[in-house]
């Protein structure tokens, strides 16, 4: 995901790429050797077998017709980078790591069957996450994914430098876009993208996964917001009043989730000062979300009813007030 409306083109966007895994995302398995069908999100992974290589290239050339792109970003996995690198090597870039992009970590899960108890309780908490929230925790004993707080905070980091690397590097692609390319696994692509966009689908997680070499198109910038553009080549229009609502209940149900956490950890530094700050910053985001949210809901049924005259009526009391 990467750009700004600060810069002279369209809505920059971003073409986030899965590798070819056998991971617990229910993607295509078969292209990494070993048993498919297992639970495998430890880094550094396997490599690809000559089958994923080959749909290696085939993404890359298919990206490399829609280029230039502002920079290519993969993850730590083996996989990932030697799924980014015929592309790179295309395109004569140097892909960026980031430990963002990661596989969820499946801790003592790693190497169970994905059609198994382990690997239903693997999928819990990731669901949980993109449904508002992230305060469950990943029912994976040793993950490093402990909740879907600190999974999203490295995931949504790893969209910051992307955004930040292409701003510096504002290359306009076939389309008019600024574009990245990011390579990573498809339950990280899929969880992540449904934790952030404003017109989520987190139903396609399940009826959709993504397939290996897939690829999702997300537009928007850090501070504005996420939109889904397309799903695997599925185009994905805008929010419907439901989702929207949904979006909007999602905000204010998370900023005090974030908050606890938050205080909580500040409670192991032995910090008093640490403590206070917490405390004050996450009353600050709650009632930052709580005032809010009226709004949020308001704009959303107005704009879904069609009433164009309404779109500009100030809501709330300082409206009423002279």
């Amino acid at each position: 995901m990467a750009g700004g409306s600060s810069v002279p083109a369209a809505w920059p966007r971003s073409v986030v790429a899965a590798t070819g895994s056998r991971s617990s995302s229910t993607s295509g398995p078969g292209q990494t050797p070993g048993p498919a069908m297992l639970i495998d999100t430890a880094v550094p992974g396997p490599g690809l077998t000559a089958l994923g290589q080959q749909q290696a290239q085939a993404i890359a050339n298919a990206l490399a017709a829609k280029g230039p792109y502002a920079g290519i970003f993969d993850s730590q996995l083996i996989r990932t980078q030697q799924t980014a690198a015929p592309l790179a090597n295309l395109l004569g870039m140097a892909p960026q790591v980031l430990p963002g992009l990661n596989e969820i970590h499946a801790g003592i899960f790693e190497d169970l069957p994905q059609i198994s108890p382990a690997g239903l309780l693997y999928l819990v908490g990731p669901i949980a996450w993109t449904l508002g929230f992230p305060i469950v925790p990943m029912l994976a004993p040793g993950s490093t994914d402990v909740n879907g707080i600190v999974f999203n905070r490295a995931f949504t980091g790893a969209v910051q430098t992307i955004y930040d690397a292409s701003l510096a590097n504002p290359v306009v692609a076939a389309d008019g876009n600024i574009t990245s390319v990011a390579y990573s696994s498809a339950f990280t692509i899929g969880v992540g993208t449904m934790m952030n966009v404003d017109n989520p689908h987190p139903l396609l997680l399940l009826t959709h996964p993504v397939p290996n070499t897939g690829a999702v198109v997300v537009q928007g910038n850090p501070e504005g917001g996420w939109t889904l553009v397309s799903w695997d080549g599925i185009p994905v229009g805008p929010a419907s009043l439901p989702t929207a609502l949904f979006v909007d209940v999602r905000e204010l149900i998370t900023a005090p989730q974030y908050a606890a956490y938050d205080i909580w950890e500040s409670l192991f530094t032995g910090d008093p000062a640490a403590v206070i700050n917490a405390v004050r910053d996450g009353a600050d985001e709650v009632g930052a979300a709580v005032v809010q949210f009226p709004h949020a809901v308001a704009d959303d049924v107005i704009d879904a009813t069609g009433h164009p005259y309404l779109s500009g009526l100030p809501i709330g009391l300082p409206s009423l007030i002279p």
